[in-house]
């Protein structure tokens, strides 16, 4: 249940930044193709909204894939305590 509950949290983090990158770039095309250009707040608006968007997904991704390494580095050990490692007798 904790997985599920982890991958939910999880998409719905992604789901949130591409949907605030969405809206900002629908925001600047909106104001280059409008008669009336957008107000400089709105356009930084725009950017802050697509930053804050890809570093959520872009988290996101980092997380998950510590998450797999540090698994996987737990299941085949570490190599560093290898008893065939040169050097020790």
């Amino acid at each position: 249940m904790k997985a599920a509950l982890w991958y939910l949290l999880a998409g719905l983090e992604v789901w949130l930044g591409v949907c605030a990158i969405l809206l900002g770039f629908y925001v600047i095309l909106e104001s280059l193709s409008a008669v009336e250009h957008a107000s400089r707040a709105e356009l930084i608006a725009a950017i802050a909204a697509i930053t804050l968007g890809a570093v959520l997904v872009i988290d996101a991704f980092r997380r998950e894939l510590g998450n797999r390494v540090m698994r996987t580095m737990e299941r085949f050990g570490n190599p560093l305590d290898s008893p065939t490692r040169p050097g020790q007798a």
